[in-house]
């Protein structure tokens, strides 16, 4: 099937479609084994792995893919890490029996280290496809620095999330409506939020977002806070249940596309992916 094209996708939230994204995928690869400061790496040493997870989020319902493309703030291939992430995601995605959008998830962070040579990847014309996902950001100016360093082209399919505390305030000072107002100048596809570190506020943020943008917004809650267990894995406290019942309530409180970030696995998708069909 062919790719769920960024311009098909932004006109299908216009219309009101509700989508599902997937989840973490770096807190799935360490489930694998992978560690934690080797995630971008992954993409080269671990590619079936890869390939695998976006596999497995296809099959739990997910509407889009995020390749493995955020990190490797110190890594000195990052920009070919990057461009094999998203290959890969390319190629699950072509061999899926339905449309699936792909979103390269990079942080701002990697976007003003690497300014010339990263934004010329994610520019490519033949990544047109694609939504540029800047995610998890904390300061308003890199933000906007970020986002300016990948020009004017196509920044419909520009989704901006940021990373805020318990109190909706991002690690400047930023509030949910100063970060929705400005970023929503830029013009870009859909803004929104992700991570997180309060379990329970995600409702609040879709809330405070949508009573000032009226354009597509996306949501992806962490599974809360990780305790480490006695074999020394993470243990992220929400459930699928717990999961699924969230994203119907960000969906009913007028977010877009709903998805998850760290301890969100397909399991969790699945359960949002089947509620989700009974209503929408």
């Amino acid at each position: 099937m062919p790719l769920f094209h960024s311009s098909d996708l932004c006109e299908a939230l216009i219309s009101g479609k509700k989508l599902l994204a997937d989840g973490g995928i770096g807190t799935e690869l360490i489930k694998r084994g992978v560690s934690r400061d080797r995630i971008l790496e992954a993409n080269t040493e671990y590619t079936a792995h890869v390939h695998e997870i976006h596999s497995e989020y296809i099959a739990a319902g997910a509407d889009l893919i995020t390749c493995n493309s955020f990190g490797g703030f110190t890594s000195s291939e990052m920009n070919s890490l990057v461009e094999q992430g998203i290959r890969i995601a390319y190629s699950t995605v072509n061999n899926c029996t339905k449309s699936i959008a792909v979103m390269i998830s990079v942080h701002p962070g990697q976007l003003l280290q690497q300014k010339s040579r990263l934004a010329e990847i994610l520019t490519d014309s033949k990544y047109d496809g694609l939504i540029l996902l800047v995610e998890t950001c904390t300061n308003l100016s890199q933000t906007i620095e970020a986002i300016d360093i990948l020009g004017e082209l196509n920044r419909n399919r520009i989704f901006v999330t940021g990373f805020f505390n318990a109190d909706c305030v991002m690690a400047d000072g930023t509030s949910v409506e100063q970060f929705v107002e400005t970023i929503g100048r830029l013009n870009v596809g859909a803004l929104g939020a992700n991570c997180g570190v309060a379990k329970n506020n995600f409702e609040e943020l879709v809330k405070r977002t949508t009573s000032v943008y009226h354009r597509p917004s996306i949501f992806q809650p962490a599974g809360g806070i990780p305790s480490i267990s006695v074999d020394g894995h993470l243990q992220y406290q929400v459930s699928p249940a717990d999961f699924s019942t969230n994203c119907m309530q960000l969906w009913s409180f007028g977010a877009s596309v709903v998805g998850g970030c760290c301890g969100i696995g397909p399991q969790h998708i699945q359960a949002a992916s089947a509620l989700r069909d009974t209503i929408y």
